[in-house]
């Protein structure tokens, strides 16, 4: 597989913004499905790439890999800073259909994350149906109103989480109205670890989905907030978009 570091102008950041990208070797498989892949708040682009083998994995199932930089902005168009992390996703998509030869159907394009990557791949995915056909998230961020007071005694966190969503949460970030809004309209996965701090959260929503009728995937593990756990699970991820 062929590994690319790329850093372009972001019109959403309005400043330079790198990503990595992963080609499977067999190019006579292009046009390549292509797999989203985001990243965690203490992350960036490179880290799906030297703490998984997420390479190898796409490699086996001849998926291109796109890991973008989110920075600490929660895949957000933030409230108040002048960053604008969800536009930045999808600018990235067309910026990857312009210059590799990607699959430009939707059932070719997929998104996942881990953890604050896990939230903006269902965020970004659930708004944007018409861009992604699947979503796989991985110990994610999955009720933003509540994780506010998760994060409550680090006044740094805190700033930051204000100046992105402000006082008051939108419907658009919350992941609960957006999958019994959107939910009908895409495939979703997602899974934790049973010790995993964000572990009551996705069973919150597992429980909201299923009151709702709204279809999904959802896998419990052993594990915590760790990379050895989403080394291991982004697998049966890769293989959920493939529809395996």
């Amino acid at each position: 597989m062929s590994y690319n570091n790329i850093t372009f102008i972001s019109p959403a950041l309005g400043k330079q913004s790198n990503m990595l990208v992963y080609v499977p070797d067999d190019l006579s498989k292009a046009p390549f499905r292509v797999v989203y892949q985001l990243h965690g708040y203490s992350d960036d682009a490179t880290m799906w790439f030297w703490r998984s083998n997420i390479s190898r994995y796409a490699e086996d199932r001849g998926l291109m890999v796109v890991c973008p930089d989110g920075g600490k902005g929660f895949y957000t168009d933030s409230v108040l800073n002048d960053e604008y992390y969800e536009q930045h996703i999808i600018d990235t998509v067309d910026y990857i259909d312009k210059i590799f030869n990607t699959s430009k159907k939707r059932e070719d394009r997929f998104i996942g994350g881990l953890s604050m990557g896990g939230y903006g791949a269902m965020k970004v995915g659930l708004k944007h149906t018409d861009m992604f056909s699947s979503i796989g998230a991985h110990s994610a961020v999955m009720d933003i109103k509540d994780f506010e007071l998760i994060n409550n005694t680090d006044p740094s966190f805190m700033k930051r989480y204000k100046n992105i969503f402000g006082d008051k949460v939108k419907d658009e970030d919350d992941i609960f109205w957006l999958v019994k809004e959107y939910g009908s309209k895409i495939r979703m996965y997602f899974d934790c670890g049973v010790d995993d701090f964000l572990f009551k959260e996705n069973e919150k929503l597992h429980k909201f989905m299923s009151e709702n009728n709204i279809d999904h995937v959802y896998k419990t593990f052993p594990g915590v907030h760790c990379w050895d756990y989403w080394d291991e699970h982004v697998q049966g991820a890769l293989d959920f978009h493939l529809g395996k």
